[in-house]
């Protein structure tokens, strides 16, 4: 009988490698496949989409296909994508404050340059009226 070698994969029961697939997809700020989903945790393509059929089941997952893949992601993907939003929206206010800003430092460098002229006109008339 020959030796067998020990396994280097740790044996998970299938609540372990639930959680570990559910974790993996709330890393994610974006839905992705099975493929990435098997790859992440490590298991085969079989046995990913296994499981992510019984947290589908479970309500846990939440699928939805796109061409020829299966695209996955939790409630927590929708949380982050509202966030993202949210970021987005408060980014765009700062830009439109902050070109209001540039607007109005760009009329204040005009009266700036308006009042240089002024002045250099008034240093001329003070030189003209000093000869």
């Amino acid at each position: 009988m020959p030796n067998k070698k020990p396994s280097k994969r740790k044996k998970r029961n299938p609540e372990e490698i639930k959680k570990e697939i559910i974790n993996f997809i709330e890393k994610l700020d974006f839905p992705t496949t099975t493929e990435g989903i098997a790859k992440g945790v490590g298991l085969n393509w079989f046995t990913a989409s296994f499981y992510l059929s019984e947290l589908r089941s479970d309500g846990k997952v939440f699928h939805k296909r796109v061409g020829r893949q299966n695209q996955w992601w939790t409630e927590k993907v929708d949380e982050q994508r509202g966030k993202i939003r949210e970021q987005e929206k408060i980014i765009q206010e700062k830009d439109i404050k902050l070109m209001k800003k540039d607007e109005k430092i760009e009329e204040q460098a005009k009266e700036i340059e308006k009042l240089k002229g002024q002045i250099r006109e008034m240093k001329g008339r003070v030189q003209n009226t000093e000869i």
